[in-house]
């Protein structure tokens, strides 16, 4: 039940960091010093809003390192996912050239 705690905490802090910024904790660990035990404590980023595991196509979609995804995009020149939503709405409504003129 304390865990649940501790890991609803965190969840909520990590949910409400503003953009760019990180959320520190200090660790205890115990260490291992030419045959002699001792307690280290450090200090280590626990959450932090800067995300180096997925490559951005666009402001609203990414995708992981390595995908195929990313050389689609790069050679088409627009993220996958968009063209894909935008195909998909134009074989489904046709061209809307004047979409606002009644």
């Amino acid at each position: 039940m304390v865990s649940l705690v501790i890991f609803y905490v965190l969840v909520t802090t990590m949910l409400s960091l503003p953009r760019m910024q990180q959320f520190e904790v200090w660790q205890t660990t115990i260490r291992s010093v030419d045959h002699v035990n001792k307690l280290v404590r450090s200090r280590k980023v626990a959450f932090s809003s800067f995300d180096d595991k997925r490559y951005l196509l666009c402001s609203i979609h990414s995708v992981p390192y390595g995908s195929f995804v990313i050389e689609m995009s790069l050679r088409d020149g627009c993220c996958y996912f968009c063209y894909q939503e935008m195909m998909a709405s134009f074989r489904q409504d046709g061209p809307r050239l004047f979409a606002n003129v009644p």
